[in-house]
């Protein structure tokens, strides 16, 4: 099944990467503009983690259910990981996600817009256009990093452990609520830094980016315990997160650190050292 894939991956490759090289500018536009490289680098990493998070979660949660007290969540009279109440309760999270993604949006644009006294309205929605674009950055900023975390579930979970089977599977639902936020995210990213004019040309380019990064780690649950692969793609999600917020300007993640230096938890942290 799995080389079946990777051909079908390899195929889809070279057939995108032909009409491609046809595309007037467009491998120049990836080559000279490090935003549009560094974009498609981003989303290949991602999807690439969560086409090979498919191939892993199954035989993880397998491996975890043979110890997992009988009448748990997402385990069958048999003693077998649910697969089908797990897959439903995984597609319900990237529901859940997609449809809670505006909300979470507005929240991180307050953020990390700065609030200035003044009066005119004008000036104020300037503003807000011109840093709140930077809050889809932070929030696939925040989801990576939080993926990146729950990667690490099953990489230090106990094989024997009771509760081993529940930590990952609720770690693997959260991920799964991450995917349904920093999906729509990406989609306004490309529409941030890509031309218009040139959008669909750059975006079949940078899939041959995609397809290998998922053929990579396709091939290689074949070869490495889930463990490692799980390691792997926790690595690859700090990368991605990384690459995301070199996409905002310093002045910008100035502003964002200094307000969390203002927070209580900050200020508190402050305050601790000066005594130090």
């Amino acid at each position: 099944m799995h080389s079946t894939f990777l051909l079908a991956r390899v195929i889809l490759t070279f057939y995108n990467f032909i009409p491609t090289l046809i595309a007037a500018g467009a491998f120049n536009t990836i080559v000279n503009n490090s935003k549009i490289s560094r974009i498609g680098i981003i989303q290949g990493l991602t999807e690439g983690s969560l086409q090979t998070f498919v191939f892993l979660w199954s035989p993880a949660l397998r491996t975890f259910a043979k110890n997992a007290p009988a009448g748990s969540l997402g385990i069958d009279t048999d003693g077998e990981p649910a697969y089908g109440l797990i897959f439903g309760a995984f597609m319900a999270c990237g529901v859940i996600g997609g449809f809670t993604e505006p909300l979470f949006r507005k929240l991180i644009k307050k953020f990390t817009i700065a609030k200035k006294k003044t009066n005119a309205i004008a000036n104020a929605n300037a503003d807000e256009n011109e840093n709140g674009k930077y809050s889809v950055d932070f929030l696939c900023s925040i989801c990576y990093l939080v993926s990146a975390l729950l990667f690490l579930t099953p990489v230090f979970a106990k094989k024997d452990g009771a509760h081993s089977f529940t930590m990952c599977f609720g770690a693997f639902l959260i991920y799964e609520l991450m995917v349904g936020l920093y999906m729509p995210c990406e989609g306004v990213i490309r529409s941030i830094y890509m031309p218009n004019e040139s959008i669909c040309s750059l975006m079949t380019m940078l899939r041959v980016i995609v397809n290998v990064a998922v053929a990579l780690g396709v091939v290689s649950t074949n070869y490495v315990p889930f463990t490692s692969a799980f390691a792997a793609l926790s690595v690859m999600m700090v990368v991605a997160a990384g690459l995301q917020l070199s996409l905002v300007p310093k002045e910008e993640l100035a502003k964002v650190f200094g307000k969390l230096a203002c927070t209580p938890f900050g200020a508190s942290n402050g305050s601790k050292m000066k005594v130090a």
